[in-house]
């Protein structure tokens, strides 16, 4: 449990956070910008700790202020450089500008008259995400009431009479660095934090932009598209989870119609019974290839593998060197404007057959019947019932001559026995 109060440690661990509830708690904190120069660097150096895993989530209320580290949150810090800047505060007697709890953490540093805060000030610590919704939140994060977005950072004394109650770093080390990626080091400790409270959950159909997206739960995930909210099914084997950068919805399997939401390009998945590959396209998926052949449509690496060794007169396809055979190994298919159509039978005992090392398509053409089509002028073949041979005139076979003692092709090698 993460307490920032003299009663209880900062982190205990195997305790779940419960928020103190005494008639004297606000339902609110009293300032959403607390100091915490009062706090024990064991407390702060472990609450620094989770700001570098992403924004910190707490549960925060007039009496307590309780870091949640089993709730992950959308967003990271990015730091903001300022030249430096000095000034010293005397602090009002009722610490209002404290987290809750700090009247006993002050009375244990030994508080001797009036309270003054000498500091300097670098930079701040800003939080990548401006408003942070449940839904881009994930884990324990029941008692969640506010997100850490800003934090102020420096070098201080902090000070009771003639006695320094809490010092951290030198102002001498407080120089700006251009481009500074982080503050100088003897001059990064942290002095206030700014509480953004919880946005107000989003549903379906919200005006949205990228920033606003998360999970519903483990499968479903809510995703700007067109400039609105869309439920969206996660049904790949990663669900939906929320990470620094944001949410992510596994998609991978889905179902013709699903919405989906791409980003900025088209994204494919696969049906759940393998059959389909599809594409997102408009806001929702829509059949892209029939995965007939053995393989049929499967994840590897997180992209669509469709086996479109097989196929059907009508199926869609793309590029004029795209092949497949029908189902029954007995025709070669070709694509023409979009679609598989009939290009040649395969009459030979080989079929139409798939190499499963290179994934070529042959067709075997050393028997064919007057009138199929064909590609090659001259070509030609046997007749399928072994009786003549055939050649290949005006796209179709054609009786050439007879073989009344039969036609077999051999080594490449055609022989009409008369």
């Amino acid at each position: 449990m993460l307490v920032l109060a003299a009663s209880a440690p900062l982190f205990e661990q195997g305790c779940t956070p419960k928020p103190a509830a005494p008639e004297s708690c606000s339902a609110a904190p009293r300032t959403l910008e607390p100091l915490v120069v009062d706090w024990r660097a064991g407390d702060l150096a472990r609450f620094q700790e989770l700001a570098k895993q992403g924004v910190v989530v707490v549960h925060a209320d007039g009496c307590s202020l309780r870091p949640l580290p089993q709730c992950r949150a959308v967003g990271t810090y990015g730091y903001i450089g300022v030249a430096p800047s000095n000034d010293t505060t005397a602090l009002d007697d009722d610490l209002r500008d404290f987290a809750p709890g700090a009247s006993e953490r002050i009375a244990a540093l030994g508080r001797q008259g009036t309270m003054r805060l000498q500091r300097t000030i670098i930079g701040q610590w800003v939080a990548t995400q401006k408003t942070t919704s449940p839904i881009q939140l994930q884990g324990d994060c029941a008692m969640a009431t506010h997100v850490v977005h800003r934090v102020w950072v420096g070098a201080y004394d902090f000070a009771s009479g003639q006695r320094s109650l809490a010092m951290r770093g030198t102002a001498s080390a407080c120089v700006a660095e251009p481009d500074a990626k982080a503050p100088p080091g003897g001059c990064d400790a942290w002095m206030k934090v700014e509480l953004a409270p919880l946005a107000a959950r989003p549903s379906p159909g919200d005006a949205c932009d990228a920033s606003m997206q998360g999970c519903v739960d483990s499968s479903r995930a809510l995703l700007c598209a067109s400039g609105k909210l869309s439920l969206v099914p996660c049904q790949g084997a990663d669900g939906c989870r929320v990470g620094a950068t944001g949410a992510v919805c596994d998609d991978t399997v889905a179902t013709p119609g699903q919405p989906c939401a791409p980003a900025g390009k088209e994204t494919y998945a696969c049906t759940k019974d393998g059959a389909d590959a599809l594409v997102c396209r408009d806001g929702s998926f829509g059949t892209w290839r029939h995965c007939r052949g053995p393989k049929r449509c499967s994840l590897a690496k997180g992209s669509v593998d469709c086996d479109t060794s097989v196929g059907a007169v009508g199926d869609p396809c793309e590029g004029s060197a795209g092949v497949a055979c029908s189902a029954n190994r007995s025709m070669l298919l070709r694509c023409d404007g979009g679609k598989l159509v009939k290009s040649s039978a395969c009459r030979g005992p080989g079929g139409c057959a798939l190499d499963q090392a290179t994934f070529e398509v042959s067709c075997d053409r050393t028997r064919e019947r007057v009138g199929d089509p064909c590609d090659q002028p001259d070509g030609v073949a046997c007749s399928d019932d072994g009786r003549a041979q055939l050649a290949c005139r005006g796209g179709i076979y054609a009786e050439q001559r007879a073989c009344p003692k039969g036609c077999s092709i051999a080594d490449g090698k055609l022989r009409c026995g008369s």
